[in-house]
C-alpha cells in the first residue's frame, strides 16, 4: 500500500499508513490545533458529486478508473477530457527526469516541453510551433 501526503499553506492531507488506518485532514482555521480529522467529514462539502461514488477492484481507491472515465466521457462528448495528454506529460515528466537524475548523481537535467517534444514521431516543430 502507497502512502502520500500533500501539504500547502492552509491544510495538510495525509492518506492511510495501513489497512486498518484512514486518510486524514487538517484545515487550519476548522481542525483543532495538532489534531487530524477523517478526510470524510468533508466530502460533503468539497467532494464532487461524480467522485462520492465508491467503485471497488480498481486501483489507488478509484483515482485510476476516473481517468479513463474521463477519456471515454470526452471522446463520446467530442470535448477536451479534463486532464489532457499535456497536462498528464506536465505532471509525469519531472518525475520520470528526476529519476535520471538520480542515476546520473544528481545532476541537474532539463525537463522536456510536452508540447514542444516530439522527437520519434516524425515532426519535430519546434519551440516556435507548439503542437496546441
Amino acid at each position: 500500500m502507497g502512502y502520500y501526503a500533500l501539504q500547502g499553506t492552509e491544510a495538510a492531507y495525509e492518506s492511510a499508513r495501513s489497512a486498518s488506518d484512514e486518510p486524514r485532514v487538517y484545515i487550519q482555521g476548522r481542525t483543532a490545533h495538532n489534531e487530524w480529522e477523517p478526510i470524510e467529514k468533508y466530502f460533503d462539502e468539497f467532494l464532487p458529486d461524480r467522485y462520492k461514488r465508491s467503485i471497488e477492484g480498481v486501483g489507488h481507491w478509484g483515482a485510476d478508473l476516473w481517468m479513463v472515465v474521463d477519456f471515454l466521457t470526452a471522446i463520446e462528448t467530442h470535448e477536451r477530457p479534463r486532464l489532457d495528454i499535456y497536462q498528464a506529460l506536465r505532471m509525469t515528466l519531472p518525475g520520470l527526469v528526476s529519476e535520471l537524475s538520480i542515476a546520473q548523481n544528481g545532476q541537474w537535467l532539463a525537463v522536456p516541453n510536452p508540447l514542444t517534444m516530439t522527437s520519434g514521431i516524425g515532426v519535430n516543430p519546434g519551440a516556435e510551433a507548439p503542437l496546441t
